[in-house]
């Protein structure tokens, strides 16, 4: 779930401190909600909202289907756990975070690299390899993973399926 909560707090002139004091949480509280590490409770954000005067929806934005994050491989998915290693450190995507796309090999990485180029998404790439067995190996054994920041993943996910004719991402 995305909110305003930091940018509506600076406008207001106000440090994370004297925000929790007045909301009565801790300024951990108000840092973990403001990164999206932290959904608060249904009375927390009426709380929220209400010292804004704003409502709830106003603040806090639910961004419904894929809704977590995977710290340890970067995936975004529905649910608590992540689907690829079963890992419970997941929190909530956020701007900025580097979320895996695809796992390619070595022709559709150079396709897929244009096309993210002409519609201008950023992306990282990641030799799966590394470069001293992909020498040894030969290039067209290597296959390389694509990271996408969040906010472009979902265009990144439409050139993907514009590439693969809609299909099923590659496992890593």
């Amino acid at each position: 779930m995305k909110n305003r909560v930091e940018e509506l707090r600076r406008e207001r002139g106000l440090n994370q401190g004297e925000f929790a004091r007045a909301i009565h949480v801790s300024r951990q509280t108000v840092s973990a909600i403001e990164t999206g590490k932290y959904n608060p409770a249904l009375d927390l954000a009426f709380a929220i909202a209400k010292f804004f005067g704003k409502t709830v929806e106003d603040v806090f934005e639910y961004q419904g289907g894929k809704n977590m994050y995977c710290e340890k491989c970067s995936r975004v998915f529905d649910g608590e756990r992540c689907p690829a290693g079963g890992s419970r450190r997941v929190r909530q995507p956020a701007d900025g975070d580097l979320c895996f796309l695809a796992e390619q090999d070595y022709l559709s990485t150079s396709i897929l690299e244009d096309m993210l180029k002409q519609e201008g998404i950023p992306f990282l790439t990641k030799g799966v390899m590394g470069a001293g067995l992909a020498v040894k190996a030969g290039p067209t054994l290597e296959r390389t993973r694509f990271y996408v920041p969040f906010e472009h993943l979902q265009q990144a996910e439409d050139v993907l399926d514009g590439l693969t004719g809609g299909g099923e991402e590659t496992d890593e």
